[in-house]
């Protein structure tokens, strides 16, 4: 299997979202040859309490959404 833009993270961005978004329990799941990004809330009350996204980018937008 070929590492394609779905499923390859540099190293650091996962780790960089966890510091930037430390009320969330954050990582990474692998299904066949996709990967996707789960961040889910770490408190009660915090939102969103999940998200499910094959892109980075897309993760922080939800989550900087929820912290407004």
């Amino acid at each position: 299997m070929q590492p394609g833009p779905a499923n390859h993270t540099a190293p650091g961005q996962l780790a960089d979202r966890r510091k930037q978004f430390p009320g969330f329990r954050i990582w990474r799941e692998m299904t066949g040859e996709r990967s996707r990004y789960v961040a889910r809330s770490a408190r009660p009350g915090l939102n969103p309490h999940t998200v499910v996204t094959g892109d980075l980018g897309e993760l922080r937008t939800a989550l900087s959404g929820g912290l407004q």
